[in-house]
């Protein structure tokens, strides 16, 4: 059947010679070289092309995967940093309270101290007071007898 064919095409182009018939197989050699070797080559490169979009597209996962690690890290870190810092500031608050107490309970003893201070200066007053009265007595005394 082929060879009818090719017989029948020989037939029909040569009444127009055989520049039609040297076109003919110059465009089938092209169809033929095309096939043969530029479209697996093609081919290849498309797979190429496909294989490189691939290993990009595992490569952007695989740094969204360590950007997440990243983030999880810095969370934990931020959480531990967060925990640390209520306990430091536990610890201050139960130290500032303390002084507090303290800084209360000296200002008491000074007020106290204070008090007993200006008692015994009340006290001093009137014993200076008592001990004039009895140097001015004494030396009325020692007046009257010594006349």
């Amino acid at each position: 059947m082929m060879d009818e064919t090719g017989a029948a095409l020989v037939e029909a182009v040569e009444p127009y010679g055989l520049l039609p018939l040297l076109f003919m197989g110059a465009g089938i050699a092209v169809v033929v070289v095309l096939c043969v070797f530029i479209l697996p080559t093609w081919r290849k490169n498309l797979e190429a092309q496909q294989e490189i979009e691939r290993i990009k597209a595992e490569a952007q996962i695989e740094l969204e995967r360590k950007r997440e690690e990243r983030k999880a890290a810095d969370a934990e870190r931020q959480a531990q940093m967060d925990k640390e810092r209520a306990e430091i500031d536990g610890r201050n608050a139960v130290t500032t309270e303390g002084l507090k107490t303290s800084i209360d309970a000296m200002r008491a003893t000074l007020d106290r101290n204070n008090a007993l201070l200006e008692g015994s200066r009340s006290g001093s007053a009137k014993m200076g007071e008592t001990v004039e009265d009895t140097n001015r007595l004494v030396t009325e005394i020692h007046h009257v007898i010594v006349k």
